[in-house]
């Protein structure tokens, strides 16, 4: 990111980097390692930011065939009030019509919405200045993961707004997916080097 700076240089973080960022927020939050319930986007999360939804669409193979993938779509306008971070289930027609969707299939999935936030968006998420460690996104890491063939893996710290912040707290990874995979629930941090 910045390759002509005679100052600082980045990189994508890597696991020791990663490791040695939570201990260090461990010894101002004893146990956040382990919970972070309320210091990350995570689905029972309760602070309240406005900010992007996606509707999660788990197929229901009691209804179609089994062809239908598992995927996101965004509810694009908040038409009647606001969802704090978390999830919500969109079962009940009269909760989803308080939403618009670009798209929405009734017959073939079960939809529940979640809440992304920016980073920095909300100071409950920040632990010794730093924001979104927990909860908001995976984040890539350096880190090879599980071998599986000729496909490439790369480890993703920190869990995600789909996750509870015990489930998949600061301090989880998880190598399993293809080191080119992406979706809403991804993204990746710089670490920045001072000369």
């Amino acid at each position: 990111m910045y390759a002509n700076s005679s100052s600082v240089t980045s990189s994508l973080v890597d696991s020791f980097a990663w490791d040695t960022i939570v201990e260090w927020m461990e010894k101002n939050e004893i146990g956040i390692a382990k919970s972070c319930n309320n210091r990350g986007n995570y689905r029972n999360s309760s602070f309240i930011v406005n900010d992007t939804l996606y509707a999660y669409h788990r197929y229901n193979s009691a209804k179609e065939d089994s062809g239908k993938s598992i995927s996101w779509t965004q509810a694009t306008t908040y038409k009647k009030g606001i969802l704090t971070t978390g999830s919500l289930s969109l079962a009940d027609t009269s909760i989803r019509d308080n939403y618009e969707f670009t798209d929405y299939d009734d017959t073939n999935y079960n939809y529940t919405l979640f809440k992304e936030i920016a980073t920095g968006s909300a100071e409950e998420t920040k632990i010794n200045n730093i924001y979104d460690m927990a909860g908001n996104m995976w984040e890539w890491t350096t880190e090879i993961g599980y071998p599986n063939g000729a496909t490439e893996r790369a480890v993703l710290c920190g869990g995600s707004f789909i996750y509870g912040g015990s489930g998949g707290p600061v301090c989880y990874r998880y190598g399993g997916y293809a080191a080119l995979w992406s979706g809403p629930d991804v993204g990746f941090r710089v670490v920045l080097y001072i000369k």
